[in-house]
């Protein structure tokens, strides 16, 4: 498939597994944690595990070779639905909300502006 996508859930919903096989990833995986979301175990390399939050570390598979790829994918997909369902839910989404993941970005800030008018 190319082209755009109005929208992904449908396309997680009939899915059984995620994969990310990004060599290079940068910032937080959000394609990752919206499959995780919509209830699929994920297979990912190193360099996407690594900008993942920690609640979500559970629902991940890490492989960084095709090799280890395949047999990691395999493996989940082996899995009944429902087990695939249960390494999903391991990660605690509840805990990922704008508001506690700004909060140190808030506090940073908020420091920074009282050095600023501090130094002055």
């Amino acid at each position: 498939m190319t082209g755009d996508v109005e929208t992904v859930q449908p396309y997680l919903w009939d899915s059984a597994v995620s994969i990310a096989p990004l060599m290079t990833a940068r910032g937080v995986q959000t394609k990752v944690l919206e499959a995780i979301a919509a209830g699929l175990p994920a297979v990912v390399t190193s360099a996407v595990y690594d900008g993942l939050p920690n609640e979500t570390l559970s629902a991940c598979r890490v492989a960084d070779t095709t090799g280890d790829f395949a047999e990691a994918t395999l493996a989940l997909l082996e899995l009944s639905g429902a087990e695939r369902r249960r390494i999903a839910s391991s990660a605690d989404m509840r805990k990922l909300t704008w508001e506690s993941q700004l909060a140190p970005l808030h506090a940073l800030l908020t420091d920074a502006a009282s050095t600023r008018v501090a130094a002055r």
